[in-house]
């Protein structure tokens, strides 16, 4: 069997997006002696859009052209709020979703400052109940799938989902992202060791070698790929195995509006490209390509762009077209 879909572990959640006029430092008062903290910000504008980790992958693989199976557990609000009519669009996305009527989706509150610092605040509702989500009584099939991400949502989760996954025997992304600080040392190397690719930005992956106690050389003994993602100095990729180890230039923008959503778009950009017969670099090229059409407007399902443009924005940044986009 060709396998080409994805499965898409992680939030799904309503992203609540405002800006703050000023800089965070401005609005803090701190009294570290006597443990107290304030701080006012009022925010200049809001706007409410489909989202989480889980939500922004399966969107922008979906419009590349791939097929994905989201899993997952969201709320009463996932209909009347419009997220189900809004994935029932794509065709090649396939909601595999366990309603409850007694707890809302999640949900994340987001503030940019004039520096593009971000102060969020997340709830997990009904997000909380993945850990009782059981991948092995849902799926008919293991050999269905080419790749899996279990991305950022609640740690019990995703300890829950390596070990089903490894089970299944189904290979898989790790992406522990902004909840690393919550995982202990053993649950950490435990995940690490049953997945195929570790992915984080530079700070996280700082966190993951103070947490583990494992230096950089360590850590890529210990998976099979690591990347490193840099912002605008684009991205890390280290296979010890393919011998490999390259910095791949981020693809250039214009102007950031929000940068909410654009990790998720790079490894949506990346997932996709493995599935469609990428090399490893051009896989992280295709997914600095997605990241940067996201960080060019507000939230991370709002994009709306074709193949075509991605194309031309990969010949603008990188000089070729790669034969798998053709």
């Amino acid at each position: 069997m060709n396998k080409k879909k994805i499965l898409v572990l992680g939030s799904i959640a309503y992203d609540h997006i405002m800006d703050f006029d000023k800089n965070f430092l401005d609005a803090v008062s701190i009294d570290v002696e006597n443990r107290k903290y304030q701080s006012v910000v009022t925010a200049s504008s809001r706007v409410c859009q489909f989202g989480g980790t889980a939500g922004n992958i399966s969107y922008h693989i979906s419009k590349l052209g791939v097929h994905c199976d989201i899993y997952g557990s969201v709320g009463k609000d996932f209909i009347s709020l419009g997220y189900k009519q809004h994935l029932d669009k794509f065709d090649n996305i396939n909601q595999i979703l366990e309603i409850y009527d007694d707890l809302y989706t999640a949900a994340c509150f987001v503030v940019n400052d004039n520096s593009k610092n971000q102060m969020i605040t997340f709830h997990g509702g009904a997000l909380n109940k993945n850990v009782d989500f059981s991948l092995k009584s849902k799926i008919k099939d293991p050999n269905d799938y080419f790749f899996a991400i279990n991305s950022v949502q609640n740690v019990p989760a995703m300890v829950h989902f390596a070990e089903e996954l490894e089970e299944l025997n189904i290979p898989f992304m790790f992406d522990p992202g902004q909840v690393l600080p919550l995982f202990s040392s053993v649950d950490l190397i435990r995940i690490i060791r049953k997945a195929k690719i570790l992915i984080s930005n530079e700070n996280e992956f700082d966190i993951i070698k103070e947490k583990t106690q494992l230096s950089e050389e360590e850590l890529f003994d210990l998976v099979p790929i690591v990347i490193i993602t840099k912002g605008e100095k684009g991205s890390l990729v280290h296979s010890k195995e393919q011998n490999i180890n390259y910095v791949i230039p981020c693809a250039h923008v214009d102007k950031v509006i929000d940068p909410t959503g654009a990790g998720d778009g790079y490894r949506s950009g990346f997932l996709s490209g493995l599935v469609k017969g990428m090399s490893l670099e051009d896989a992280c090229k295709l997914g600095s390509v997605i990241g940067s059409f996201i960080v060019q407007s507000m939230g991370g399902q709002s994009q709306v762009y074709t193949l075509e443009d991605v194309k031309t924005k990969f010949k603008e940044t990188y000089g070729y077209i790669p034969k798998e986009l053709d």
